[in-house]
């Protein structure tokens, strides 16, 4: 039995340690300018435009008929107005009215927790990728918690809610500053090791291998 036990831990495979995923440059930059352009486009066009299409879906589950003008303007971007064709309750009304800015704040928020792990995985290029297009899906929704009409008073406003007058704008704030810290501190992060990848190449050329990583404060977690 010892002999077994002995044989077993000299033939027992060693883990295997983690290798860090390298980042191109070229890569990383592409995937920089493609989020930057990629920022408006998701702000102002396609995060309203689901907006409009989670009120659409809301009237489907309530086999509700409706019809849907849109508009556009440089202010507002892409937006729509909902008409519904049947009765409904004012639960039902405030569901509705609700269903555009939960949706969109569920899929920045839901990008924002994908752009987590892939940083974690080392796959830089397209965590800065995510977070724009993340960002323009919060940027939207957020400016009804500073408004004085829409979607969140229209639904405070069915079921006859009378929140403090500061409170929306908070709460607006508070998601802001929290979708735009985490975003600068990703961006860091991500500039951060692209620059050691840079570093370990130019060493690589030359022959000259690094025998630790430099000593830099981790704004992700391990």
């Amino acid at each position: 039995m010892i002999e077994n036990n002995q044989k077993q831990k000299k033939t027992a495979r060693k883990p295997k340690a983690r290798t860090r995923r390298i980042t191109n440059k070229h890569h990383y930059n592409a995937y920089m300018i493609a989020g930057l352009l990629s920022f408006p486009i998701i702000a102002f066009i396609i995060s309203p435009f689901l907006h409009e299409l989670f009120h659409m879906l809301v009237l489907n589950y309530y086999n509700c008929p409706y019809w849907a003008d849109f508009h556009s303007s440089l202010e507002s971007g892409l937006y729509a107005t909902v008409y519904p064709g049947c009765i409904m309750s004012n639960l039902q009304w405030a569901i509705l009215y609700l269903a555009g800015i939960t949706g969109t704040l569920a899929i920045g928020f839901s990008l924002l927790i994908l752009d987590w792990h892939l940083t974690k995985k080392d796959y830089l290029e397209y965590s800065i990728f995510t977070s724009f297009i993340a960002i323009g899906f919060l940027f939207s929704p957020v400016i009804y918690f500073f408004s004085k009409e829409g979607d969140l008073i229209n639904t405070f406003t069915v079921l006859n809610i009378s929140p403090p007058a500061y409170i929306l704008p908070l709460i607006g704030i508070g998601i802001m500053l929290f979708s735009l810290a985490y975003f600068c501190m990703n961006l860091k992060y991500t500039s951060e090791e692209e620059l050691l990848e840079e570093e370990r190449e130019e060493l690589d050329r030359f022959g000259i291998k690094k025998t630790q990583k430099k000593d830099r404060k981790k704004y992700m977690p391990k």
